[in-house]
């Protein structure tokens, strides 16, 4: 039996996030377990980068936006 990834998203793309969180989640084994599909960030430059740099498919600056298309 196939376990599918956990579908998630990251609300707050600040300092602790880029050095922590997205490295890690990058990493193959925690790929295969959580797929990031969308980052939330107040500021749209940093969540529009921060999708970019770590291969994020979507970047929103509202929870609620998010959550709707989910």
């Amino acid at each position: 039996m196939s376990i599918l990834p956990l579908r998630a998203a990251l609300i707050g793309c600040g300092s602790v996030s880029q050095r922590g969180v997205l490295p890690h989640l990058s990493v193959e084994d925690a790929k295969a377990r959580v797929q990031l599909v969308a980052v939330v960030d107040a500021v749209a430059e940093r969540a529009a980068q921060s999708a970019e740099k770590w291969g994020v498919p979507a970047w929103y600056t509202d929870i609620d936006a998010m959550l709707a298309q989910s």
